[in-house]
């Protein structure tokens, strides 16, 4: 598997998430922080990585260049209609959840309570792991713990 199909594969659990807290149109940075919690829980529950794809601490918390790339490849295949550079309709396509159940409902859970992407921002900025990762550098998930 290539680390395109891991992002994939992220992303489209991170939009089936999305969709199940009630979103039909979604944004990149809702995409990353989902997609990046999507990982950061597996890990916490299993103890081994969800996908092998690396995030960086930047300017709006974890970022990874091919959760952007796997967003866009969607759009040009019609699968998800972009909205405009940012934002994507999402409400007639419907990925699988990819995730344990246990991880689905927890994310589900903060995604209901931060309705809006930047309260998703400041609540991922504010985990142990990305609070002590100095900008630019990779983000570990193993500090979570």
């Amino acid at each position: 598997m290539s680390l395109l199909d891991d992002a994939f594969r992220v992303v489209n659990s991170a939009i089936a998430l999305l969709k199940k807290s009630g979103k039909v149109v979604v944004d990149r940075l809702a995409v990353m922080k989902t997609a990046y919690l999507i990982e950061r829980e597996y890990f916490m529950l299993t103890k081994k990585r969800f996908t092998n794809l690396i995030y960086f601490n930047y300017t709006y918390g974890p970022y990874n260049g091919l959760i952007v790339q796997a967003l866009e490849k969607l759009a040009s295949d019609r699968k998800i209609e972009k909205d405009d550079d940012y934002e994507y309709i999402v409400a007639f396509y419907n990925p699988d959840i990819n995730v344990p159940e246990k991880i689905g409902k927890k994310i589900v859970k903060i995604l209901k309570r931060h309705k809006y992407s930047f309260s998703l921002v400041d609540y991922v900025h504010n985990l142990k792991e990305v609070r002590e990762t100095r900008f630019g550098e990779e983000i570990r998930f193993e500090k979570a713990a």
